[in-house]
């Protein structure tokens, strides 16, 4: 499980089980081009998403806070087993 890093897209690449967690950035334009990769990314609208930049510019963070922590605990799980 990782951000959308080079580290989630190395272990995509390697063929490994990655979930990548996108908050300010696209999956569209970035998800990790390996079908055992499970994108996550909040239900939400956000109105000010993606803005791809690193600090919100606007305080709120609701892109990453109103992703669903179960949803990121059962995505693992089912990562593991």
């Amino acid at each position: 499980m990782s951000n959308d890093s080079g580290l989630l897209h190395v272990a995509a690449a390697l063929g490994t089980k990655a979930i990548g967690i996108f908050g300010p950035t696209s999956p569209w334009h970035w998800a990790p081009l390996n079908p055992l990769a499970e994108v996550i990314e909040t239900m939400t609208d956000v109105p000010c998403r993606p803005c791809h930049k690193p600090v919100c510019r606007y305080g709120h963070h609701r892109c990453m806070r109103e992703i669903d922590a179960a949803r990121v605990a059962a995505s693992v799980e089912t990562a593991l087993s």
